[in-house]
């Protein structure tokens, strides 16, 4: 894995944080620490208009990098899985680029919620459908408890993630499962380990997402899109490279 400051294929990593079940506290002894990176694009990225990009899938390592100038378009979308970048529990990177996401987290996290809203849905519905499709990252799973509990726990998770927020419009305690009583994280957890059926499990994302659409979509959808904060954002950024490009950075 890398830290900030470390050259990747010529690019300057200016952002890490740590995503994925130990960002929110479902993690267990097995699972392991997921990071997003995200680089500063070089000269020549900006001469010939490039986005830099890698993934990497393998048995030791799994991550995706991500060009700096890709943040402002991911967050508009609402992809929740960037939106939790803003809420990490370890956020390291470019003193000046953290400090202006720590302050703003709250505008950024939640300025397209209608899109969001939509997103999370749609979320839902593609790792419903991952529960049961095969693949090497599956396989095991599907073949010892005829689905794949991880996929059925995610689809679960992001639709009480709409609930938590409708209720308390706080991202930071949407993100958190604390070890409360009051909390779903032990029913979340117990998800995850394969302790339901199949037909159990689809019912209750079933359940769960008859509730958002009953209960939070009106008032998701409500909400007018801030194009002012995704503006600020992106000139933020603009100014921030040019001065590194200045600078010989």
């Amino acid at each position: 894995m890398f830290d900030v400051g470390d050259v990747v294929d010529g690019h300057t990593i200016c952002l890490k944080a740590l995503v994925g079940s130990h960002n929110y506290n479902l993690n267990t002894e097995r699972s392991d620490k997921d990071y997003k990176y995200f680089v500063w694009p070089t000269f020549d990225d900006l001469y010939e208009n490039k986005m830099y990009h890698k993934d990497m899938v393998t048995e030791t390592e799994d991550y995706t990098i991500h060009d700096i100038r890709k943040l402002p378009m991911l967050l508009w979308k609402a992809n929740l899985n960037f939106i939790e970048i803003l809420y990490s529990q370890y956020l390291d990177g470019d003193k000046e680029l953290v400090s202006y996401l720590t302050v703003n987290r709250m505008l950024l996290a939640t300025m397209n919620l209608h899109g969001l809203y939509n997103a999370v849905v749609g979320m839902s519905f593609e790792k419903e459908k991952l529960m049961t499709k095969d693949s090497p990252a599956r396989h095991e799973a599907i073949e010892e408890y005829g689905y794949d509990p991880k996929s059925a726990c995610h689809a679960y998770r992001v639709l009480n993630f709409l609930c938590k927020y409708h209720d308390t419009e706080s991202m930071e305690q949407a993100f958190w499962y604390s070890s409360s009583p009051m909390s779903n994280r032990k029913f979340l957890l117990d998800i995850k380990a394969g302790t339901f059926s199949l037909e159990a499990v689809r019912q209750m994302i079933h359940g769960i997402r008859a509730n958002v659409t009953e209960n939070c979509k009106e008032k998701f959808c409500s909400y007018e899109s801030d194009e002012e904060t995704y503006n600020a954002l992106q000139n933020w950024l603009k100014d921030r490279i040019r001065q590194r490009i200045a600078e010989g950075k």
